[in-house]
């Protein structure tokens, strides 16, 4: 974005981002805690424990992020209709609400998918390596293509379509690999 767009929209999106980032430090804040009991729970297989206490962490964390985002996007909203010059300020070093909508969209599907692929690695096992590799380099793809013609917004796009592509990957490994770990017909 600096080297096509400028240094305002380089710092848009950087200041914008770091908002978007929050999001996922308070949304999985409930997460990384309960790995090791989870894999207690895997070691002494103890699968209806453990599908329990994996539905409560999910319901909180997908929760929590939905609420957290809405509360980010109000705000950006706001400041950016309130026409208060410390508002105003602080509207230009963001970026548009619409283009922020669709970095917190990306967010929350990619938050949504952290439960599932925590559950996989309590097992000790890392099978959404492919799907994450994926991802990877479509983000950087798209970031390159959509960034230099769309500007800030392209990027924004290009995160959250490269996660509607992926992210149900993981629900459906998650899906597979826990019914064979589990031996569940």
């Amino acid at each position: 974005l600096f080297k096509f767009h400028g240094p305002i929209v380089a710092g848009q999106f950087g200041m914008t981002w770091s908002v978007v980032g929050v999001l996922g430090a308070i949304s999985t804040s409930w997460l990384s805690p309960r790995v090791p009991q989870l894999a207690m729970l895997i070691a002494q297989k103890r699968y209806n424990d453990l599908d329990k206490l994996f539905w409560k962490i999910t319901k909180i964390v997908i929760g929590i992020s939905v609420i957290l985002a809405f509360i980010i996007w109000v705000s950006v909203y706001l400041i950016n209709i309130i026409g208060h010059p410390l508002c105003i300020r602080l509207a230009h070093r963001l970026l548009s609400p619409s283009t922020t909508g669709l970095l917190l969209a990306a967010q929350v599907l990619l938050i949504s998918s952290f439960p599932f692929s925590t559950y996989l690695r309590a097992h000790k096992k890392e099978p959404i390596m492919i799907p994450s590799m994926v991802s990877a380099l479509m983000v950087a793809i798209s970031t390159l293509l959509l960034g230099k013609y769309y500007s800030a917004r392209g990027v924004a796009l290009g995160y959250l379509i490269t996660h509607v592509i992926v992210i149900p990957f993981v629900f459906i490994i998650w899906h597979r690999k826990r019914a064979e770990w589990h031996k569940i017909n």
